[in-house]
């Protein structure tokens, strides 16, 4: 006999652009991070491993291990030379994203973040990595030396995530929805507000920087214009609040999570929804595109790696 939930699945798998296409069931998810320009992506493991993955096929590339905590951040620099990840410790580790040697180990001390690092950015042209942490604080480190070029507090603004994109550094406040700073000074440039006035859980630029896209606690996602730091158009929401947003690299699709357990797909420019995955982790399914935009790697209500085709 045919379950209503079973049922209801077979009719979104039949009706939509996003289909899933493999469960690993003993790769448990915490962040995830996509490749620029292939099928390749990242997953950081409940047991404190990260894995280097192929989408296409689902098997495991490399696997990098030494850090004392669960990596919570992960991004991969515009190249896709190097994987960055940032862990519970506070730890910011560099690895060849091929070989999978860790090749350093940026500073951690009272001058850098104090508390878990929860997201990492590159700027466009890979020279810059920024990091948010628990501590209410963004960094923006020169990659090449490892060391602090800037640094700011977000004075009780409670920092989400930050990215940089045309027109500045948009972080996702928790009090104050998005802000702007400058790339280079992290001076302050304007308070965007959005998502009336609940505050941003996470936020996601596509590769040439020209969209932001941000999830709320209005349970609503926004797309934003980054020249202009004005609202596009709302892509969806969800009956929850929204807790993580991807965006493929060319725009062309947008993803959110929430701990309604269901993750949402949407045509870039508001096109509409392209389709929606349930069962989903309840806390928020950690969300990314492979740089080939076919993949969407996502965490199911088991927090077990799920990859979904996207079309």
């Amino acid at each position: 006999m045919i379950t209503a939930t079973l049922l209801l699945s077979t009719i979104l798998a039949q009706s939509t652009g996003v289909t899933k296409i493999r469960t690993i069931d003993f790769i448990k998810v915490v962040a995830l991070a996509g490749a620029p320009k292939s099928s390749k992506f990242a997953v950081s493991q409940e047991n404190f491993a990260i894995r280097i993955m192929d989408a296409n096929g689902g098997k495991t590339l490399a696997t990098l291990n030494g850090h004392p905590q669960q990596a919570k951040a992960l991004c991969f620099n515009p190249s896709g030379t190097f994987l960055v990840s940032g862990d519970e410790t506070a730890r910011i580790w560099v690895w060849d994203a091929k070989t999978g040697k860790k090749l350093r180990e940026f500073p951690r001390n009272t001058q850098t973040h104090t508390r878990g690092i929860q997201s990492l950015s590159f700027s466009i042209d890979g020279k810059t990595l920024y990091s948010t942490a628990g501590d209410d604080v963004v960094i923006a480190w020169d990659f090449a030396s490892g060391k602090i070029s800037k640094k700011v507090g977000g004075a009780g603004l409670i920092f989400a995530s930050a990215t940089p994109a045309i027109g500045g550094l948009f972080v996702g406040t928790q009090t104050k929805g998005l802000t702007r700073y400058n790339v280079r000074s992290l001076a302050s440039l304007a308070s965007l507000g959005g998502h009336a006035g609940l505050g941003i859980n996470d936020l996601a630029t596509n590769a040439p920087g020209t969209l932001v896209v941000t999830g709320g606690r209005d349970n609503k996602v926004l797309l934003w214009g980054s020249k202009s730091g004005k609202v596009i158009t709302s892509l969806g929401s969800h009956s929850d609040w929204v807790q993580r947003v991807a965006a493929s690299a060319g725009g062309t699709f947008f993803a959110s999570s929430s701990n309604d357990r269901f993750v949402q797909v949407y045509r870039g420019a508001g096109k509409g929804m392209a389709g929606k995955l349930m069962n989903q982790s309840a806390v928020g399914s950690p969300l990314a595109f492979t740089g080939d935009s076919k993949y969407l790697i996502t965490a199911n209500d088991f927090e077990s790696l799920q990859i979904n085709s996207v079309k």
